[in-house]
């Protein structure tokens, strides 16, 4: 802070950008905010004008960006409310990244499995074929959630062998077997169980 007084610092680059958007000068307006950003980086309030601004300014990209970083930053600390605030916010811009879906998911199995199911599922579509990390990350999300669906633990066993990630595939395959030991499907669960020895070599 500078000056030696208590009297807070008024950004001066705030004030001017509301000025120039009272006026409806929106460029300008929008430069000014950026400043105002590089001076109170922690200030979520200006992250949010400029994403107003770049909405008015017809810039979807820009301002999926802004609602983006806030989002990433409130699912981080866990602020549901928050967080699905600017989730909302990104959906009615399009088509969500699966990495983010995960994220929602995450904050907001705690409250309301049966909605995070729907977001690990969602991301599970959005990432298939293009990212089997994400893909894997939403199964072993909702194989958590849903620990007797056979159905979801074979496909999270099938895909992590794929991704030879031998050790995870192998629990899932003993997880598919027990399951079916328990439906009294021995057959079926005698291949999986072996199919988990093999990958657990």
């Amino acid at each position: 802070m500078a000056g030696s007084g208590t009297m807070p610092v008024i950004n001066k680059h705030l004030e001017k950008a509301e000025r120039l958007l009272q006026k409806g000068k929106l460029e300008a307006a929008l430069e000014e905010f950026l400043l105002a950003r590089k001076e109170e980086p922690g200030n979520d309030a200006i992250v949010l004008e400029v994403a107003d601004v770049y909405h008015r300014l017809n810039k979807v990209r820009e301002c999926r960006q802004c609602y983006g970083y806030l989002f990433d930053k409130y699912a981080e600390k866990n602020d549901t409310s928050k967080a699905g605030e600017f989730f909302q916010k990104l959906q009615n811009l399009g088509p969500m990244e699966p990495k983010r879906l995960i994220a929602f998911a995450q904050v907001v199995e705690k409250q309301n499995s049966q909605k995070a199911i729907e977001y690990y599922k969602q991301a599970l579509e959005a990432a298939s074929g293009q990212d089997p990390e994400a893909s894997l990350q939403s199964l072993q999300g909702w194989a958590a959630l849903q620990p007797s669906s056979i159905e979801v633990h074979q496909r999270m066993a099938e895909l992590a062998s794929k991704m030879a990630r031998k050790a995870l595939a192998a629990s899932a395959y003993n997880k598919v077997g027990d399951l079916l030991v328990a439906g009294k499907k021995y057959a079926e669960a005698v291949d999986a169980l072996e199919e988990a020895y093999r990958l657990s070599g």
